[in-house]
């Protein structure tokens, strides 16, 4: 995840080239799978789109987070700290 708020369970994902391959396509889904099943609602977005139109971007992030209701759920996962064996994305 690239981006988390704890407190509405929202992450966000920011995608490059690399994430259209059917490698990264399977793995994207299983990783979103997850955190959907642990109560975490997943955003994305394509590297383009941020270099773009960032304030789309920030739009639609504040938007999800203003539909996120903090005070019916806790935090389930802490995405503060990056799990074991983990392997970092460049992109």
């Amino acid at each position: 995840v690239d981006l988390a708020s704890l407190e509405h369970q929202l992450a966000i994902e920011v995608d490059g080239h690399t994430h259209k391959q059917r490698k990264w396509r399977f793995l994207d889904a299983r990783k979103t799978a997850v955190l959907n099943a642990l109560g975490w609602r997943v955003i994305r977005f394509w590297n383009e789109q941020v270099l773009a139109d960032l304030d789309a971007v920030v739009s639609e992030i504040r938007r999800q987070m203003s539909t996120c209701s903090s005070s019916d759920s806790l935090p389930l996962l802490d995405l503060s700290q990056p799990p074991t064996g983990s392997t970092s994305l460049t992109e």
